[in-house]
């Protein structure tokens, strides 16, 4: 009978067995799979995503452009991404690191960060019920928007230190995010405010911008040339040229020798 006991105990035990291991190892390959992961990713781009490169400092501050508000961040400090949604929506957030770093006692620096927009939604107001007139049939009118009015507009200048300031032109009354690339392979993207100019800078010889965005479902592409944009001349180099100053120097002594060589052959010819 003893026999008979443990050997359905051990028939028993044996499936618990089974799948306490197969849990085990799921759980590890997702843990380990998941810290492997961190190290890789990097936050959104694109889309709803509006994603800021060059950080490194321990704290960042973005405000939403008029019209939109954010709902969720997302930064990456050391190998790690930090995800936060907010709500409500917020038009501003300072982001702060809180990734530790062992090596230096302190936290991580942010690295990057991306923050995902939407519309601020408009309140409809509820209408107040009102005795229904049947009007009048009047033809109705449809006024086609311009495609110059849709379109944006690049503007360019050389500044003093080699680089060049781009300027992109909205006519819209809304928002337009954009992508722009220069013709010696720099790249990033922005948001064009509604009505109203939106700047940025570019360096390393940039002559040549392209723009890419959409409106009204229409992708479109606005394009922009310069000249070679070269810094100042450095304290020590050429300088200005001295011919405009030596020129009338020169003139004024000549003329003096002139007057005084008339003034001795005529006192030579009076005595």
């Amino acid at each position: 009978m003893n026999k008979q006991k443990v050997t359905a105990m051990r028939k028993g035990f044996t499936p618990l067995i089974i799948a306490a291991l197969i849990l085990s190892a799921v759980s590890f390959a997702v843990l380990f799979g998941n810290v492997a992961a961190q190290g890789q990713d990097t936050c959104p781009d694109g889309g709803e995503w509006v994603k800021v490169d060059g950080i490194s400092a321990q704290s960042y501050e973005y405000t939403a452009p008029e019209g939109y508000e954010l709902v969720e961040t997302c930064y990456k400090a050391g190998t790690t991404l930090v995800f936060d949604t907010l709500n409500p929506p917020q038009t501003t957030v300072n982001l702060q690191t809180d990734v530790d770093n062992p090596n230096e006692n302190g936290f991580h620096d942010i690295s990057h960060a991306s923050f995902r927009l939407q519309a601020v939604a408009t309140e409809t107001p509820t209408p107040t019920p009102t005795q229904t007139l049947t009007p009048t049939p009047t033809p109705t009118l449809t006024t086609t928007p311009t495609e110059e009015s849709l379109l944006l507009t690049l503007n360019s200048e050389c500044l003093g230190d080699g680089n060049v300031q781009w300027t992109v032109n909205n006519p819209n009354n809304i928002a337009v995010p954009f992508e722009w690339e220069t013709g010696n392979g720099g790249s990033g993207n922005g948001i064009a405010d509604p009505n109203s100019a939106t700047t940025f800078k570019t360096s390393g010889g940039a002559t040549s911008l392209s723009v890419s965005y959409t409106v009204e479902n229409i992708e479109e592409t606005a394009e922009e040339n310069v000249v070679v944009c070269r810094p100042d001349e450095a304290a020590g180099g050429a300088g200005p040229s001295l011919l405009p100053i030596l020129i009338p120097a020169i003139v004024g002594v000549s003329g003096l020798g002139l007057s005084a060589g008339l003034l001795v052959k005529k006192y030579k010819k009076t005595h």
